[in-house]
This record gives structure tokens, sequence and C-alpha cells, in this order.
């Protein structure tokens, strides 16, 4: 039986003295991977708020997000029970994604990706990811936002990403995009890419990295505005 999550269908529930948004919910680590166990997908339209406790995830599973929907990961560790990836990617207009405090280990792919190729009626803009204070691993990691067009939006601060496979690492936005990477450890087994704009001038700042990588470390915002300080090794704007 589909257990996928539609936040937007969520009734009447109280917790403590708090009132419940009618568009909102809350779930733990282990929920949330017995959802993507169950079917291989979890869909969120409104808010949904992965908070606290330990799951495994045994398949690969794809998270889709409608437009303007949000999902939070606060104080979650999620791991894999063998091989798994974890795409989020399915993202619609104006979709938000915050990573905090939390730990997500996957063996396959990992895909952290707001505003991104949903196909759906609206262009795939302002997208958002914020990750802090968290340690994410997959053979690939990609955080990034609206992809498929502009004004998206990225900040990795005081993290540790690691990618152990030869696809590598990349923080990105795309069209007008930001993309701030702030005192983190950056661990690849291939390249290494802090970037925005692709083609078109974005806004990149990348201050107090720790970067280990076996290929390349790129980071650049295509014509914009880019920063790069106090990183090691140092890493010129390209």
């Amino acid at each position: 039986m589909k257990r996928s999550i539609i936040v937007a269908t969520v009734t009447a529930l109280l917790v403590a003295a708090l009132p419940l948004v009618a568009s909102a919910a809350r779930v733990d680590a282990a929920a949330f991977a017995a959802d993507c166990n169950d079917d291989s997908l979890v869909t969120v339209s409104g808010t949904l708020e992965v908070r606290g406790g330990s799951g495994v995830i045994a398949t690969d599973c794809v998270v889709v997000i409608d437009d303007r929907s949000r999902l939070f990961f606060r104080d979650a560790n999620l791991s894999c029970g063998g091989v798994c990836s974890l795409v989020m990617g399915d993202s619609g207009e104006g979709s938000t994604i915050k990573v905090i405090g939390s730990t997500i280990n996957v063996t396959g792919p990992l895909q952290i990706s707001a505003g991104c190729c949903s196909g759906g009626e609206n262009p795939e803009s302002r997208g958002s990811v914020k990750v802090v204070d968290s340690a994410l691993t997959g053979s690939s990691v990609e955080i990034s936002a609206s992809v498929a067009t502009d004004g998206g939006r990225v900040v990795v601060r005081r993290s540790k990403l690691s990618a152990t496979g030869p696809f590598g690492l990349s923080i990105s936005t795309f069209t007008d995009g930001r993309t701030t990477a702030v005192g983190n450890t950056l661990n690849s087994a291939g390249d290494i890419d802090v970037r925005s704009g692709f083609g078109t001038p974005g806004n990149t700042k990348a201050r107090n990295n720790e970067f280990n990588a076996s290929g390349t470390v790129t980071i650049t915002a295509t014509g914009g505005s880019c920063v790069s300080t106090g990183n090691t090794p140092a890493v010129p704007c390209s």
C-alpha cells in the first residue's frame, strides 16, 4: 500500500499545546525512511519536517517536492541498509530544502536540489537550499538550486560533505544564482565545483573551507561576482 507523505492532506492533530498548520507535518527519520522503502518515493506538498531519530533506507529513493513546498531535516540521521541513493531533485518552483544538524550517509548518489526538473507548469525558479552543521555522504554529492532556470539560492555552512566516487561534489546555482560555502570540509574522490551562473553572471562566495579532492577544485561565478578567501588550499576564483 502506498504510504507517500502527502502533507497537504494532513488533518487535525494536537501535539502538546501547539496548533497544527493544516499544510504541515512532522515525522522522525525512521518514518521518512519507511516511506522511502515502501515504494521508493516520498511526495511533499506543503511543509514536511523530518525531526530527530534515525532511519535506514533500503532502496533508491526519490523525493518529489511540489511548487512552493518545503522539506526540512533537523537533527535527523539517515543511512543505507546496503546500497541506496537519495535524490531530492523532482522539485517545483519556489521549493525549499533545509538540512540542519543532520547526517545523511548513502552509498549511491546524493542530490539535494530545489527548483529542479519537475516538469510542472511553472518554471522551476527561485529554489532554495540551506545545509548547516550537517554531514552528507554519497558516491556523488550535489547541492543545487534552480538548475532549470533562474534565481536559485544555496548556502552551505559548517558542514562536512564527502563524495566517495569519481563523479565528485558540486555546490551550485544557475542563472542569477547565489552560491555560498563557508567553513566547510569538502572531500571528493573526483572534482569539487563551487559555482553560480553557468554561462550567465552569478554570485559565488567561498570562505574558510577545507578542500580535499583527488581531482580539481573550481570556484567561479561565470563572469559575475566571485569571492574566494581563507580556503585550504587557497583556490582563486576562475
